[in-house]
């Protein structure tokens, strides 16, 4: 079942698909930051999204702090449909992890109401667009833990 999972992530995130949601900005600004590039640069990070098949004419920035680039820097090393399947598979364990840690906190109830966690409209919606809320929900929930 997740090799079909996986398999279904990596086609859903081919071509222009990936290119369209919101890992492009991610993938961009990293290639901008292993270049030594400015991140925020306009017209470089056009250029590096409409390499991607990005449609829209206008770049479109990263729009997280300059301390959530470390995660973006990482995409800088792959190509852009590698780098988004990545990002959709770390996505997807983040949640996993974040999920489980939940139900271990309280006290792991025998039923599987936490499953109802991975069909929350908001994380689906989070999930397929690339966005990176998933990993402030981590960091939420290790707050929480520890």
């Amino acid at each position: 079942m997740l090799a079909i999972g996986v398999c279904i992530l990596a086609f859903a995130m081919s071509g222009s698909n990936a290119a369209n949601r919101d890992f492009v900005c991610h993938g961009a600004g990293g290639h901008q930051l292993t270049n030594h590039g400015n991140p925020y640069d306009g017209r470089a990070i056009l250029r590096l999204e409409q390499q991607a098949s990005f449609t829209d004419c206008r770049p479109f920035f990263m729009r997280n702090p300059p301390t959530a680039f470390f995660m973006a820097w990482l995409l800088g090393f792959v190509s852009a449909r590698t780098g988004a399947v990545l990002w959709s598979l770390a996505l997807v364990a983040v949640l996993m992890i974040s999920i489980r840690l939940l139900w271990i906190m309280q006290g792991r109830p025998a039923d599987r109401l936490h499953l109802v966690g991975y069909c929350f409209a908001p994380v689906l919606a989070s999930v397929l667009a690339g966005q990176i809320g998933i990993f402030l929900l981590l960091g939420l929930v290790l707050f929480l833990r520890f």
